[in-house]
């Protein structure tokens, strides 16, 4: 009974009846709210490292982090050419801990070649996000620009409201259902 009492509150609840163009402004808002992401790689034996890096996005949607060699992750993104990217609500934001608005993305990782005219487009708009710190690290040459290219995702708005997240731009989302046995 105490299971059922939470199951009819969870379907209750306003964001449950969310029409779908309402969740993909939620979406895009929350995406919008941030300067980094959180990023997880693995080493060659497989142990993870999670991590965060400044970021700027182009109009596909590919997240773009410029990294140190003397960053872990810069070598697990090259060995490995994948990462997980993830955007999480902030703990003091939040009405649920255990329901922490969040948008996680499984990305292919490529590292860019900085003479390259996407490079420098996606450097210099991190200039102009990011200030005057960004010229003196482009002047040195342990830094990397690495493009993170999202293959598919999941945004989780709370309990009962996770969404798959697919397409070329990753703008698809189709509310997951778990299937009754």
């Amino acid at each position: 009974q105490r299971q059922m009492c939470i199951r009819d509150r969870l379907l209750s609840h306003p964001l449950y009846s969310m029409k779908d163009s309402e969740v993909k402004n939620r979406y895009e808002d929350f995406l919008n709210g941030f300067d980094s992401l959180c990023m997880s790689t693995v080493d060659s034996e497989g142990w993870p490292l999670i991590s965060y890096a400044p970021f700027v996005v182009d109009d596909n949607r590919s997240f773009y982090v410029f990294l140190s060699d003397l960053a872990k992750h810069t070598s697990y993104l090259r060995e490995s050419g994948k990462a997980s990217v993830m955007f999480i609500e902030d703990e003091n934001a939040t009405a649920q801990i255990f329901a922490r608005t969040r948008v996680i993305f499984q990305c292919d990782a490529i590292e860019m070649t900085r003479s390259s005219k996407s490079a420098e487009r996606m450097l210099s708009k991190m200039e102009d996000r990011f200030g005057e710190l960004l010229i003196t690290l482009r002047s040195l040459s342990d830094f990397h620009l690495f493009r993170l290219s999202p293959k598919n995702g999941t945004f989780v708005m709370g309990f009962g409201q996770a969404f798959s997240i697919s397409g070329k731009r990753m703008e698809i989302l189709n509310h997951v259902k778990i299937e009754k046995k």
